[in-house]
């Protein structure tokens, strides 16, 4: 912390879909390290890299081309990376292009 501000870090996790957890944890693992809290961030454009995709007709970067339930899966789906990684607890997100 310097001069009473604290850090707080938020991380994509989703692109774990191309490189796996590992990259993943050893990112948290230095921010851990540095003392700032970790939160969520996603990119939805990962899911372009599953062989089959968590929505057949859905493509895109932004929240918003997705509807409530698609973009609550695709939460739900960082966090559960986030927690692959060792970030126990996750208290704030953030969508890509600052959209949701």
């Amino acid at each position: 912390m310097i001069m009473g501000f604290k850090g707080y870090f938020f991380v994509e996790s989703l692109f774990v879909l191309r490189f796996g957890v590992q990259p993943l944890a050893e990112i948290v693992g230095l921010i851990q390290e540095a003392g700032p809290e970790i939160h969520l961030h996603l990119h939805p454009e990962w899911i372009d890299k599953l062989e089959q995709s968590l929505f057949p007709k859905r493509r895109g970067y932004l929240m918003r081309n997705f509807s409530l339930n698609e973009q609550s899966k695709l939460i739900q789906w960082g966090l559960k990376h986030l927690h692959a990684a060792g970030v126990p607890q996750v208290k704030a997100f953030r969508a890509g292009s600052f959209y949701a």
